[in-house]
């Protein structure tokens, strides 16, 4: 059965930093690439949901370095 992650987002110390609604025309792996500014360390979240309503989540500490 065909099932995609169709929203995505990030976090970055609490804030949306990035969001993308995914459709079936995208290509069988995936892949996209954002920026942002990082002034403080803090923690990065990502979030995900699939077609058939599984979530999933993974998170990394960023530490900023003068």
């Amino acid at each position: 059965p065909y099932n995609v992650i169709n929203v995505f987002t990030c976090s970055y110390n609490g804030s949306v930093v990035f969001s993308a609604s995914l459709t079936s025309g995208i290509a069988a792996n995936p892949g996209f690439q954002f920026f942002i500014r990082a002034r403080d360390g803090g923690e990065l979240l990502f979030e995900w949901r699939d077609d058939e309503g599984n979530q999933g989540t993974a998170r990394h500490a960023l530490a900023v370095t003068p």
